[in-house]
Formats: C-alpha cells, sequence, structure tokens
C-alpha cells in the first residue's frame, strides 16, 4: 500500500479498517477529544527445552514484537499529520474490558472469547478527531455496546455451569480442554468452561509457585515476574521455586482451563543463547540475542547477570553452580 493509499484509509471514515490492518482486531474508546485504540497480539507459550536451558516466557517475545509493531504504526501515521502517540494511561485494563475486546477474569488477568488470556495488549491516542467521522464512530461504539450486553448475557447463563462443573472435576480433568475430555475417561466429555468467565476452580492460585494468587488476587510483591522486573529474587528460596525461569513465569497460564494448550518452538538462536552452562561466559553476545528477542528494558545487563546466577547457585542447573562463582 503506498503513501496516497494510507492517506485514503487514515483520513476517511475507515481509520478503525487502517489500524485493523495492522493489528487484527481493535476497539476505540473516545475520551474528551482523545480516541484511544486499543489492540491485542495473541501468543503460544514456548515448548520447554530441557534442563540445560533457562526459560523466558513467550509472553516478553510478543510484547517485543508489539512494541516494535506499534512504532511503525505510529510512525505512519504522525508521517500523515494524524496526531497519535502510545497510551501510556494506567487504566489501559479497565479500557480494553469497557470496549468489549476483552472481559475481565479474577485475580487481574484478562480474557478474550474462546482464546484465553494469552495475548499482549496495546494502545494508541489518537487527537485528530477529524480522522474520523461521526457516523463510523456511532456504528463502531454501537458495535462495542452490543459486544459488552452479548458477553454479560453469555458470561451469566454460564458462570454458574461452569462453578459447579469445577467442584466436581479434578484439576487433571480441567487441564484436559485441547481434547475436551479426561485423561481418566476419555469418553467423557470436559464441560466447555472455557469459554465462561472466571469461576471458582481455582486452578491458578495452586499452580503459582510463589503463592502470588489468593482467593482474593493478585499480590504483585510476591509475583516471580514481578521479582525478575524490579531486579532479582529476594532470596534463594525465591531462585529455587522459580525452578530455571530467567523472565516470565507463565505457570497460572498453563494451568488455566480457558487456555489453549498449543506449544510454540523457541527460535533456534534465542535457544543457544539461553544454554545455561555458557550464558555468563559468552553474556555479551547471549545479551545481545536475548535482546533481539525481548527487547532492551527486559535484557538489562545488571538484572540479568543477577538473576542468572542466582538460578545457577540455588541449584536450578546441575553441574554448573561453579560457574557463578568464578565470574563473580
Amino acid at each position: 500500500m503506498d503513501g496516497e493509499e494510507h492517506m485514503g484509509a487514515a483520513q476517511s471514515s475507515d481509520l478503525g479498517g487502517f489500524l485493523r490492518s495492522r493489528f487484527g482486531d481493535c476497539a476505540r474508546v473516545t475520551r474528551g477529544g482523545e480516541d484511544i485504540w486499543l489492540y491485542k497480539k495473541r501468543y503460544a507459550p514456548f515448548r520447554d527445552m530441557g534442563e540445560s536451558f533457562f526459560i523466558v516466557d513467550a509472553y516478553c517475545v510478543a510484547a517485543n514484537e508489539l512494541f516494535h509493531q506499534t512504532e511503525s504504526v505510529l510512525e505512519e501515521l504522525n508521517g500523515l499529520g494524524i496526531k497519535a502517540e502510545r497510551y501510556r494511561g494506567a487504566d489501559y485494563k479497565r479500557l480494553i474490558v469497557n470496549s468489549g475486546l476483552a472481559y475481565g477474569r479474577r485475580r487481574n488477568s484478562l480474557a478474550y472469547d474462546d482464546e484465553g488470556s494469552r495475548f499482549v495488549i496495546g494502545a494508541i491516542s489518537v487527537t485528530a478527531r477529524e480522522a474520523i467521522d461521526d457516523a463510523e464512530a456511532e456504528r463502531e461504539a454501537s458495535e462495542c455496546q452490543k459486544q459488552r450486553l452479548e458477553t454479560s448475557e453469555r458470561l451469566t447463563t454460564e458462570r454458574e455451569t461452569s462453578e459447579h462443573a469445577a467442584q466436581r472435576l479434578e484439576p487433571s480433568e480441567l487441564l484436559a480442554t485441547e481434547r475436551g475430555t479426561s485423561e481418566d475417561n476419555p469418553d467423557r466429555s470436559v464441560p466447555e468452561i472455557q469459554q465462561a468467565l472466571c469461576g471458582n476452580c481455582m486452578i491458578c492460585v495452586g499452580a503459582c509457585p510463589s503463592k502470588a494468587l489468593s482467593e482474593k488476587g493478585l499480590d504483585p510483591s510476591k509475583c516471580l515476574r514481578s521479582c525478575m522486573n524490579s531486579g532479582g529474587f529476594p532470596d534463594e528460596a525465591t531462585a529455587v521455586i522459580s525452578g530455571r525461569r530467567l523472565l516470565g513465569c507463565d505457570l497460572c497460564q498453563r494451568a488455566c482451563p480457558l487456555n489453549r494448550q498449543e506449544e510454540a518452538d523457541v527460535p533456534g538462536d534465542l535457544m543457544e543463547a539461553l544454554r545455561a552452562d555458557s550464558f555468563i561466559g559468552n553474556f555479551r553476545r547471549n545479551r545481545r540475542l536475548l535482546s533481539r528477542y525481548v527487547g532492551a528494558n527486559y535484557a538489562r545487563a545488571g538484572i540479568m547477570v543477577k538473576l542468572s546466577k542466582q538460578l545457577i547457585r540455588a541449584g536450578c542447573f546441575s553441574g554448573i553452580r561453579e560457574q557463578a562463582e568464578e565470574n563473580d
């Protein structure tokens, strides 16, 4: 699509179409003279590479990809004279629920129809109101309201069924959502609770190794991902329960019966960079490769060195504990 076609798409009544051609599903929330466009990028978790490798959550890779995709779209829009910037408000989760693009669940997570909760959220703010005509804006607002009503009606009828099903089934049965049958009795279908609003099965609470999840919700101070992002594990015991996880955790997501059980392969060069026996020794090269996939913010040198040494010293990798000591 050339510049003139861009201009036509962006400055006609179909800015939404222009953005959907870049991001897929989008939704708009209007606040004053500001249009906040919300969108998402779906991802699949990585397969475990084995006991010799650090683990990086696929969420971090997807978030970095969406960041660069957003930067490219912002450059396009601003080049066309449309004032657009990354939305930096802290209320993006509330906005995406209000828009009808996703619905809220307990324990501070979001879900999207039958795709579950494995997606990254993006948002941009567009202040050039003339880019969208009133008729298009009215149609979009009506469609968002319709989606919210349909979701509310569906969840009202399904919530009780979902909670009763969770009370009757064992966790191993609830996790068998890919085939729709239980391991113990393959002829008995598991109720389709993966399409209902989060109920009371509490499987994610039981799966959280750091007890960051409870009936009351999420305690960020205990979350392993929060520890990683804030500079390191507070003690060796926390490093031990993290296992081999260097960035992200994903155990609550893996346990959730709302999520599909598909997996993706780790890119080859990223896999090579995450070898525990050479991570510190070839740190400059490995960090460069890691930054390419997760971004420089996640792959900050000081934090990566500290986290990797903590995991090695905690005995998460057999036979290479001495490496962390030798490189101090």
